[in-house]
């Protein structure tokens, strides 16, 4: 099994936010991230994203697919 690290920025889409957007954001990445085993921190501040993920290179690529599919990222960037 080999193990990746993935870190990207993106900016938040949505005109109107709260914290429970964030929260639920946050709910749904734990739930997802418990099952594939990967692990990382989210950042959020200022409209932006920050964001590492670090796991099999599969899950993190099949996790990295379902952000760059989210439509409340845009401008999805690789960092490293």
């Amino acid at each position: 099994m080999k193990l990746v690290r993935l870190i990207y920025a993106s900016t938040f889409k949505e005109a109107e936010f709260d914290s429970s957007e964030l929260a639920k954001i946050n709910q749904k990445s734990v739930s997802n991230n418990q099952k594939t085993e990967v692990t990382g921190v989210l950042i959020f501040g200022n409209d932006y994203f920050l964001q590492c993920l670090e796991g099999e290179r599969d899950f993190v690529s099949q996790t990295f697919t379902r952000i760059q599919n989210d439509p409340r990222h845009s401008n999805v960037c690789i960092l490293g």
